[in-house]
């Protein structure tokens, strides 16, 4: 199966997590490629402001992980005008992982995980699971895991 792990990241954190999933799927034998969202006009700029610069052809991939950070206890916004774009995506399975600076699933990862989910399934996806990361957490490469893991089983 060829998987499209499509990444937004601001610092590099949700890319590491991404480079972490990536090699525990490889590992299980599933094919994974990271593909970056990009764009402009997210520092200081407002939230109308953001233009997507890279968009990733999500058609291309079997399934797909979308994965972004928490940003104001929302998605963060590049890859949610990135995903309103998304169509045609019927019969793919969609997971999402979110990384997060504050402990508790309840402080914004919730909310993005849920804003991800509904956004895939407006494009025709099947949203079948989802993970978050505190970064830096106690153990963000356990938490990674424990995400890469459900994915595993569902991506099989």
């Amino acid at each position: 199966m060829n998987i499209g792990i499509i990444v937004y990241s601001q610092t590099g954190n949700t890319l590491k997590v991404c480079e972490k999933l990536k090699t525990e799927l490889d590992s299980a034998g599933l094919n994974c490629s990271i593909e970056k969202v990009e764009s402009s006009g997210d520092s200081g700029g407002s939230r109308t402001d953001i233009k997507i610069t890279n968009a990733p052809d999500a058609l291309k991939y079997d399934a797909l992980v979308f994965a972004a950070p928490v940003q104001a206890f929302s998605l963060a916004m590049p890859m949610n005008n990135y995903m309103k774009t998304l169509s045609g995506l019927n019969g793919k399975k969609a997971a999402f992982i979110t990384t997060k600076g504050l402990p508790f699933k309840w402080t914004g990862a919730n909310h993005a995980l849920s804003q991800m989910s509904k956004l895939a399934r407006a494009a025709g996806a099947e949203a079948v699971s989802d993970g978050a990361v505190v970064w830096p957490g106690k153990n963000p490469d356990a938490e990674t895991i424990a995400a890469a893991g459900k994915f595993k089983e569902i991506f099989k």
